[in-house]
């Protein structure tokens, strides 16, 4: 999942988790994510998936 695009469905708040959903062979599937250097990513915008760290997503807004 590096690497992939995804949804963010709930907004990541500065430090906090918020829910991304990614599509993987056809399938969708919805994940906790937080940011990057613990940055805002509001409702609805495209991120990158950069990390993966026990079972949470680390992104960048795209």
């Amino acid at each position: 999942m590096i690497g992939c695009e995804a949804k963010v469905v709930t907004s990541i708040e500065a430090k906090r988790l918020g829910e991304i959903v990614y599509e993987q062979g056809g399938v969708r599937h919805s994940a906790p994510a937080k940011a990057e250097e613990g940055a805002f990513i509001p409702q609805g915008s495209q991120v990158r998936i950069l990390d993966e760290m026990a079972g949470t997503f680390v992104v960048k807004e795209i």
